[in-house]
């Protein structure tokens, strides 16, 4: 397969994407989908209807008639209830069938259960076993459980939010204020999947699990951020306060990319000691991979004071890349992991023993805090001498290539934990884009009437692969000649509609092996004519199932290794395919990741010069251009309007004219 050099030898110009990648899937042209059934939410009553309308559904309305129509289900909100603030539901929400509750995001809808009592609590939503439920985009409070007879700890109020009995997937949402006995925010008994979300001030009241509690089944969380959560005992002779944020019993956890800080676990006059500050767990196995779980606290009636403890319980020895506090009982580092060992850092005050180091929060982060770092959720950004910084291994279990933010790691020495620094500045930017590169020592004519035209024939070899008619050649050399500049004139023909269809054609032959069909093609080169990246194009392209599905995690990688580095895929395609199958990041971001590789970079620069200056870029043309790109300041069709625009070009043209 001919590699993706994005040389004008090979018609492409693919843009570097300047903010996170946007997915188009849901108007893409390349796929055929069954259209589900949507219950489009409008108004925020506290009932359900006797006769349910289009014109006046609640939230209640919508699950009734997903649950009662088969198939999957999608349920909607109108934009006119983002500014309402929270809607209190009336009671709890039993869903029974398969269904999406998809909101705007996170903080926009509030759903706010209703003040429960002793005998009467109330959470949001309650997922019967069999069913199969995705929430996106949604903000729930005030859940104070239900009744419910566990497994383990007879009946108890369990899940201040959500009970899960079924599959249960939450993205890019928000749970916050919620409480229970356990499980403040969601008590699992099935499988669970968090991404993108975050947990705050959360709190169980009668034991484990400030946040999350699980009986058996599975929890997988990613990119996730989980602050201010407590587990609290207060009951004389009652359970074990333990996973001031998570825990789990008897099941298969898995934590990639998260950040677990600031929660504590408690113990008055209980009888029973607080570990765990961050998560506790019994049985079952817990994997940890590039993320946090430190600063995390327990205290008892006991002592006065909270003392360091983040983890009760023992993790897969295959935790990777992650940064680690104490377990409360021994005041080593948990589950017996070992500092350095896989990429881990393990934090330990003065009085460890053994497996880690002694250091604390502030050789880790400095003075750095929980912050809005970019991406879906606050993370921790490393300080300037961390001792995370480059510690971090690829050649490990589970090592995953983007960070909780989003944003690729280093394919040679990542940092430990769930964010990744941003590359260092460089010292000789760009000139600003849109002002023509003037290189050092190469002949700089004087803009002509000749040296237009000239110019502007160079432009019709270079990008179009073809003689200019001779009326295009007197219309553009004419618009030179009055002071448009070069630079306007190059961006006019790339985003002509014969530069645009050979580009997107070249993208189908290389990613999908066919020429586009013409609803795609028209679809596409739309698209990049109202301004979108290339990178969206190749994005939507990797992303469609008609790539995808016929392609494992491995294949997909492999594949786009060959299209986009002309080569093999090597060991660092691990990370990528880790992510893929952990669910972490997308076949769109993986391409993303792989085009703004140091190696992608320098071989689309050099393709560039070598094809419209003939001649090899020089090491600092190389740099600059590298960090323009990689810090998003342009884009590869703009790296390829300076190199077009500039006195260099101009000169070669006129010189070839006259030759």
């Amino acid at each position: 397969m001919t590699p993706l050099n994005f040389s004008r030898k090979q018609n492409q110009s693919v843009r570097n994407i300047k903010t996170m990648l946007r997915s188009r899937l849901s108007c893409t042209p390349l796929e055929d989908r069954c259209v589900p059934a949507t219950f489009l939410v409008n108004s925020t009553d506290n009932t359900l209807d006797s006769t349910i309308t289009a014109s006046h559904m609640t939230l209640m309305d919508a699950i009734s008639e997903a649950n009662a129509t088969p198939g999957s289900n999608t349920v909607t909100f109108d934009p006119s209830l983002y500014a309402n603030g929270a809607a209190t539901i009336p009671t709890e929400l039993t869903i029974s069938g398969n269904v999406t509750i998809s909101g705007p995001g996170s903080g926009k809808i509030v759903l706010k259960a209703p003040t429960g009592t002793s005998s009467l609590p109330a959470n949001v939503f309650n997922v019967l076993e069999g069913a199969t439920v995705e929430l996106d985009g949604l903000t729930l409070s005030n859940g104070t459980g239900a009744n419910v007879t566990t497994p383990v700890q007879g009946t108890t109020l369990v899940g201040g939010a959500i009970n899960n009995f079924g599959t249960l997937t939450v993205n890019d949402s928000t749970f916050t204020g919620n409480s229970s006995g356990i499980g403040g925010a969601i008590y699992n008994i099935g499988n669970l999947t968090v991404a993108d979300s975050t947990f705050n001030s959360n709190q169980a009241l009668q034991g484990p699990g400030g946040a999350i509690y699980s009986n058996y089944g599975t929890v997988s969380i990613s990119n996730s951020t989980f602050v201010s959560n407590t587990a609290t005992n207060t009951s004389t002779g009652g359970s074990l306060s333990s996973g001031g944020a998570i825990y789990s019993n008897d099941t298969t956890t898995s934590i990639v990319n998260s950040t677990i800080t600031e929660n504590s676990a408690t113990s008055v006059n209980s009888g029973q000691p607080a570990v765990g500050g961050g998560l506790g767990f019994a049985g079952g196995t817990v994997s940890l991979y590039n993320s946090i779980v430190a600063g995390n606290t327990v205290s008892s009636s006991a002592s006065s004071s909270s003392q360091p403890g983040d983890i009760d319980g023992t993790l897969l020895n295959s935790s990777s890349n992650s940064i680690v506090g104490t377990d409360p009982t021994s005041g080593n580092l948990a589950g017996g992991l070992t500092s350095g060992t896989n990429g881990n850092i393990g934090l330990q005050n003065s009085t460890a023993t053994s497996g880690a180091i002694t250091a604390d929060l502030s050789q880790i982060f400095g003075s750095n805090t929980l912050q809005n770092n970019g991406g879906p959720t606050d993370t921790i950004a490393l300080g300037a001498n961390s001792l995370a910084l480059g510690a971090g291994s690829t050649q490990v279990p589970g090592y995953v290539a983007v960070d909780q933010t989003g944003q690729t790691r280093s394919s040679l020495t990542p940092d430990i934990g769930a964010y990744q620094s941003s590359p260092a500045a460089s010292q000789s930017p760009l000139a600003p884009v849109g002002v023509p590169t003037t290189f050092s020592g190469i002949f700089a004519p004087e803009p002509s009437s000749d040296g237009n035209t000239a110019f502007v024939k160079g432009l019709y070899q270079s990008l179009l692969k073809r003689a200019g008619d001779s009326s295009g050649i007197a219309a553009w050399a004419a618009d030179l000649d009055a002071g448009i500049s070069r630079y306007k004139v190059t961006e006019a023909f790339i985003n002509s509609t014969e530069y645009r269809t050979d580009e997107v054609t070249t993208f189908y032959q290389t990613l999908l092996n066919r020429a586009p069909d013409s609803t795609g093609l028209n679809y596409f080169v739309g698209l990049l004519q109202n301004g979108d990246d290339e990178s969206d194009v190749i994005s939507q392209i990797v992303s469609s199932p008609e790539f995808t599905s016929s392609n494992s995690s491995t294949q997909l990688v492999n594949k786009l290794y060959q299209a986009l580095l002309g080569r093999p895929a090597d060991a660092g395609a691990a990370g990528w395919i880790n992510a893929l199958n952990l669910g972490v990041t997308s076949p769109g971001a993986v391409a993303t990741g792989i085009l703004e590789s140091a190696e992608s970079l320098n071989s689309i620069i050099q393709a560039n010069f070598n094809s419209f200056l003939e001649r090899a870029a020089d090491p600092n043309a190389v740099n600059s251009y590298s960090h323009e790109l990689q810090n998003h300041r342009i884009t590869f069709g703009d790296l390829q309007a300076n190199i077009l625009a500039s006195n260099e070009f101009y000169g070669d043209a006129l010189a070839h004219l006259n030759s």
